[in-house]
């Protein structure tokens, strides 16, 4: 038996899509830089709805705005394949954002999925140009030429993430490299600086830059977790992120950096502290910093949600 389908449209390719259960695709906040480039984007921000999926065709701020949906929802994003959720089964197939093989404004992607019995008109069309054996072979195509195109997309994502105005910048000066003396600008932060045992040090009692890192991206991670759960009227007070920064060897040479986060809140349940904790992992400046670079590793209350590039 089939349901009736409802679609809302929020305005750009925002929709709630409701059938039994609710699906929402393409989510937009704020959108203050769009206009500040005398661009009009008359839509309000999105706010107080819920879903049970949430889609994500590209990453463009004006369709990624994850934390803006409540109810848990489960998120798919910009992803090829097919995937399993708590509507059933969605296939996704890679397409291009522009008519230059995505060159220009980067990868998009293309769900089919039904609702309630049913499958949205557009997507129907879609998902019959692209039956599901075909879905491996397209994303491949797809993964080559984004492969090809590296150069133009990093410069996109460079645009993209260009700060608007810098409210504020660290200054500290550091004598000695890793076994040396760093000290802030305006004298608030002061350290001595020795290396680890652990990689060939003294072990002396001075601090070092992964334990700095680690406090840093910890209070930032926190504080995007607390403005979220804010949003959601939930309380964490007492809650704590443990960071743990790890510095080895690459199989490629020198050395590179991973980086651990754990949620210890147990006044929520597990489901929606995972959901926290990879929505503040989406907001963090941080996180956005450092993503596409290191492994990240999220978990809660020491278990595993996913391994994941920053």
């Amino acid at each position: 038996m089939t349901s009736r389908l409802r679609i809302r449209w929020f305005g750009q390719s925002a929709f709630l899509i409701s059938g039994g259960q609710a699906v929402f695709v393409d989510p937009f906040g704020v959108i203050s830089k769009l206009t500040e480039q005398g661009l009009r984007f008359d839509y309000p921000p999105i706010d107080g709805v819920e879903a049970d999926v949430l889609l994500v065709t590209h990453e463009h701020g004006d369709h990624n705005a994850v934390e803006v949906v409540g109810g848990s929802p489960h998120i798919l994003r910009s992803t090829a394949g097919t995937f399993g959720s708590p509507i059933g089964e969605v296939v996704a197939v890679a397409s291009e954002h522009d008519d230059a093989a995505g060159t220009v404004r980067g990868p998009n992607t293309i769900f089919c999925f039904a609702l309630g019995g049913r499958v949205p008109g557009r997507a129907r069309r879609s998902c019959r140009a692209y039956p599901r054996e075909r879905v491996r072979t397209r994303a491949a195509l797809g993964h080559r030429r984004r492969t090809d195109r590296g150069a133009a997309l990093g410069a996109n994502r460079k645009e993209r993430n260009t700060m608007n105005e810098i409210l504020y910048t660290a200054e500290p000066t550091v004598t000695g490299g890793r076994e040396g003396h760093g000290r802030t600008s305006d004298g608030r932060l002061e350290v001595d600086l020795d290396v680890p045992s652990e990689m060939g040090g003294t072990g002396g009692p001075g601090t070092n830059p992964e334990q700095l890192f680690a406090v840093g991206y910890a209070a930032c991670f926190q504080s995007a977790l607390l403005r979220i759960a804010a949003g959601r009227k939930l309380d964490l007070t007492g809650s704590r992120i443990t960071a743990r920064v790890g510095i080895g060897p690459l199989a490629g040479g020198g050395f590179g950096l991973s980086a651990a986060l754990d949620l210890d809140a147990p006044q929520i349940d597990r489901g929606l502290a995972r959901e926290l904790m990879t929505r503040a992992h989406e907001a963090c400046p941080y996180s956005r910093a450092t993503r596409g670079n290191i492994d990240v590793t999220l978990t809660v209350g020491g278990t595993t949600l996913e391994r994941q590039a920053a």
